[in-house]
């Protein structure tokens, strides 16, 4: 799961990059996917901290997936306020 979001969230940003259009993109839903990275990342760091393991490659895969849902997230809003100045009337 975590390496085909990790191949889905780069695409789905090239994708806004180039049509700088936000469709199909929801601000809340990205946001939410980014905190579950977080705590999973989180987690992986807790149990490293308590001594008990070593930490776990797929912290680096939490971290990898949640800077792309971050700078989806990012131009996302970026895109939102673009399109809000667009249909203000002039």
């Amino acid at each position: 799961m975590l390496v085909c979001f990790g191949i889905a969230w780069p695409i789905n940003l090239l994708c806004m990059l180039r049509s700088r259009r936000i469709q199909g993109s929801g601000l809340k839903f990205t946001l939410i996917i980014g905190s579950g990275y977080v705590a999973g990342a989180a987690s992986k760091l807790a149990l490293w901290a308590t001594g008990s393991l070593p930490l776990s490659p797929l912290f680096w895969l939490y971290v990898l997936n949640g800077v792309t849902v971050g700078l989806n997230a990012w131009l996302q809003y970026r895109l939102q306020q673009s399109e809000r100045l667009a249909r203000q009337p002039t």
